[in-house]
């Protein structure tokens, strides 16, 4: 059976940056409801809740999550590469997420100083100051291009657990 714990922690982070829709959760609720004979109470009351309620989302997930780990965390970033790469956030959009990362996750400290420098830089560079925002969209898509693959290996890590 798939690591729930892990994947929990990851929907849940996911939902509250905002790079996962509701509608994704329950269906990965649903997914594992159909795929496992034997699923956590919790699992199924998940299913139940309303995609639009993100919060109730969480909150029903939080029992289930485990702590952020490493790879979980290098997941999320990877997500939020993709989202960038494709045009589904915009620079500051994905400025933003970073931000709410630094804010919300327990993140290593290498993560953290390196989301607060390119907060700064896009702050400057929205103002005139400094480099321009095409050198600090290209800064941020270098930083964010370690994770590539992260994503894919998280998930595939879970389902041999």
């Amino acid at each position: 059976m798939t690591d729930i714990a892990r994947e929990a922690a990851f929907h849940r982070a996911a939902l509250l940056l905002g790079i996962e829709s509701g509608a994704d959760v329950v269906q990965w609720a649903d997914n594992l409801i159909v795929d496992h004979a034997h699923v956590p109470k919790e699992i199924l009351e998940l299913s139940t809740v309303p995609p639009y309620d993100l919060s109730e989302l969480r909150h029903a997930l939080q029992p289930l999550a485990a702590h952020e780990d490493a790879l979980m965390l290098r997941a999320l970033f990877d997500r939020v590469r993709q989202d960038a790469l494709s045009g589904t956030r915009t620079l500051k959009d994905t400025v933003t997420v970073l931000a709410q990362a630094r804010s919300f996750l327990a993140l290593p400290l290498e993560y953290f100083t390196n989301i607060d420098t390119l907060q700064d830089d896009h702050m400057l560079a929205m103002v005139g100051i400094g480099a321009s925002t095409a050198s600090v969209e290209s800064q941020v898509s270098t930083w964010l291009s370690q994770f590539e693959g992260n994503e894919n290996e998280f998930h595939s890590e879970c389902a041999r657990a």
